[in-house]
């Protein structure tokens, strides 16, 4: 029998297996953004890298959002727009008090983005409370009731008008967030209808957004458009920030 020498025998193999290994350069580079792993390592990589996750299903759910603006006694008789507007603190009471024992659970934007992600599980009864404006009667009024009662809340507020008359303060809208039961959302800086305007829509959703997270201290998960008015470039506006 005729012996082949060993030099040929490194050779052949060295082949064998660049031929074996073609192409998994390429799917290695893809999966280390850049970085050359030897062909050796790439196997390995391959036999223990579980495989792709299935592909999740779109998660729907349905969640009552029950929108407030005032909770006051309106005593200014010709306020038509103020009254209709507004909620009266025992009738507000009443609302929160028949949730309360129909076993409703308040939640907050923040769990409704973690729930749509499927990262949680809301309760069977959820619904959202809100606020828009962040107006003064909210502290004094609305506040006392909802820490009662244990709910928690959201309050869109016009980061413009903060501290101004008939409107939160700063420092208010610092005690209420450290009850924890109160959730902050913007409601633009100077609540501009957005699908009217265009040229300074960017500092309405931005401004105000950055001026929450600075001066708050908090994620600011939610925005509500100002008379629901808006567009496809303002939503765009609205994802990006």
């Amino acid at each position: 029998m005729k012996t082949v020498p060993w030099n040929r025998i490194i050779i052949l193999l060295v082949i064998f297996c660049s031929i074996a290994a073609w192409g998994e350069p390429f799917s290695a580079w893809t999966r280390t953004k850049g970085l050359i792993i030897p062909f050796r390592s790439v196997f390995r990589l391959k036999e223990t890298t579980p495989p792709p996750p299935a592909e999740k299903k779109p998660i729907t759910f349905e969640v009552p959002i029950l929108l407030h603006h005032f909770v006051e006694d309106v005593t200014d008789e010709p306020d038509f727009l103020r009254k209709s507007m507004a909620t009266r603190p025992y009738y507000f009471e009443d609302q929160l008090k028949a949730l309360k024992n129909a076993g409703y659970k308040s939640v907050g934007f923040l769990e409704l983005a973690e729930a749509y992600r499927g990262g949680k599980v809301l309760p069977e009864k959820s619904f959202v409370i809100t606020f828009d404006d962040g107006h003064a009667d909210l502290y004094t009024n609305a506040l006392p009731l909802i820490i009662k009662y244990d709910f928690k809340a959201v309050v869109f507020v016009i980061t413009g008008k903060v501290g101004q008359l008939d409107f939160l303060t700063e420092g208010q809208l610092k005690e209420m967030v450290k009850t924890g039961l109160i959730e902050i959302g913007s409601h633009t800086l100077t609540h501009e209808y957005l699908g009217v305007i265009s040229t300074w829509a960017r500092q309405e959703v931005f401004l105000s957004k950055a001026w929450l997270e600075e001066n708050l201290k908090v994620l600011v998960p939610g925005f509500a458009y100002p008379g629901g008015s808006k567009n496809s470039e303002t939503e765009a506006l609205v994802r990006e920030a």
